[in-house]
């Protein structure tokens, strides 16, 4: 499995500081922290994979 940065086909969106958008074939997702090396789970929706991305920011982001 090639793990390809798709963060570019996102739109004018972007992925959280530090976040990359990975596709890893033609239909499944997921994300990798560039300072933890820590991923999603792997998924056929690249919005499903944006949004957990956010929401894995925010919670990054707490004291």
């Amino acid at each position: 499995m090639s793990n390809q940065d798709a963060s570019h086909c996102l739109g004018r969106l972007k992925m959280p500081e530090g976040y990359k958008l990975l596709q890893l074939d033609s239909g499944h997702f997921m994300w990798r922290h560039d300072e933890s090396d820590d991923e999603s789970c792997i998924h056929w929706s690249k919005w499903a994979i944006y949004h957990g991305a956010h929401a894995d920011s925010k919670e990054r982001s707490k004291p």
